[in-house]
């Protein structure tokens, strides 16, 4: 799975922000891709009845896009992944 995540800063800059009446938790990336992996593959075991089957890499990459040009090139290659899957190191189908 390829996909972009956007953080977002919620702070007031110099001055800090009103305090809400409720405490919101900030995660980190590593939070976030913890708990989509673990949720998504317990959806999919349920769905496929395969309990604590393995489905997902042990890691992950990370690259924080800092231009518009970054954005639109990881937009492309992730665009153009699926079609280079049986050619795919990790497919243990592949064709070689």
């Amino acid at each position: 799975i390829h996909g972009i995540i956007v953080l977002t800063d919620a702070g007031a800059g110099l001055r800090p922000a009103p305090t809400p009446s409720v405490r919101t938790r900030r995660h980190g990336l590593p939070e976030i891709v913890r708990a989509f992996k673990s949720f998504s593959s317990r959806r999919l075991n349920a769905h496929f009845g395969t309990p604590g089957a393995r489905l997902r890499q042990r890691n992950y990459y990370e690259h924080v896009i800092r231009t518009e040009d970054d954005l639109n090139r990881i937009r492309q290659y992730i665009y153009d992944n699926p079609l280079t899957w049986n050619t795919d190191e990790y497919n243990p189908n592949r064709r070689p």
